[in-house]
């Protein structure tokens, strides 16, 4: 009774399996043969301005260009420079004032000149926000062309 059950199932799995085959090679070749008529008989799409159409929407616009406006407190910021930073709690950045060479302690959120604030301290460098223009300026603590000046007057020698 047992072997007789299994061939009837050894059968019907045989029977199923080759079933499947046909069908699947039928369908390939239908698939392919739909393919090659559908890639001769392409229908064109129609031509899109997309660039007009992006445009179109609010957040592709561009932004107007910023007017900087050059004030005393941008030149002193400018001509300012960084002569230390403290990374320690509360961070420090200290300051050498243009003018008058008095050096000045600045911590996060503070500020020497109108508007200027401290908004970021790293190790070589600080970064300053206008709260009127928010331009921001990065000052940095090793300045390039003052080490190449530096390199070129130690080559002299």
């Amino acid at each position: 009774m047992n072997s007789r059950l299994l061939r009837i199932g050894g059968a019907l799995v045989i029977a199923g399996l080759s079933l499947s085959i046909i069908v699947n090679y039928r369908l390939a070749d239908a698939l392919e043969n739909n393919e090659i008529n559908n890639s001769t008989t392409q229908k064109q799409a129609p031509e899109l301005d997309w660039q007009a159409i992006l445009a179109a929407q609010p957040q592709f616009t561009p932004e107007p260009e910023a007017v900087v406006v050059e004030t005393k407190a941008t030149r002193e910021i400018e001509n300012s420079t960084l002569v230390g930073v403290i990374p320690d709690s509360p961070v420090v950045a200290i300051i050498l004032k243009p003018a008058s060479n008095q050096t000045v302690r600045v911590g996060l959120g503070e500020g020497w000149t109108q508007d200027w604030v401290l908004i970021e301290v790293q190790t070589d460098q600080v970064v300053w926000r206008n709260e009127t223009t928010k331009e921001q300026f990065v000052q940095k603590l090793f300045i390039e062309h003052k080490q190449k000046s530096f390199m070129s007057s130690a080559i002299n020698y």
